[in-house]
């Protein structure tokens, strides 16, 4: 899969990018490319759009920061 985030959001009903006070930075976020799909940090790789899920044992937004060493640079977050 090799998407931007501009090809996935039509997909997000009711969904949209963090407002930014940069319209610059707001289409560079359009840009960037996905070429995968991941909710597990040590499964996250280049490119990975990386999904923070609330789980049963822990939440998934506590993983967002070893996702992004891993090199995930988007995501989806409540």
């Amino acid at each position: 899969m090799n998407k931007t985030i501009a090809d996935l959001l039509p997909a997000c009903a009711g969904y949209s990018l963090i407002p930014t006070a940069d319209p610059q930075t707001a289409a560079a976020c359009t840009r960037l490319s996905v070429s995968a799909l991941c909710c597990d940090s040590r499964k996250a790789s280049d490119s990975c759009l990386f999904f923070c899920l609330p789980g049963a044992l822990t939440d998934g937004h506590r993983y967002a920061p070893a996702a992004y060493a891993a090199g995930a640079r988007a995501f989806v977050v409540e």
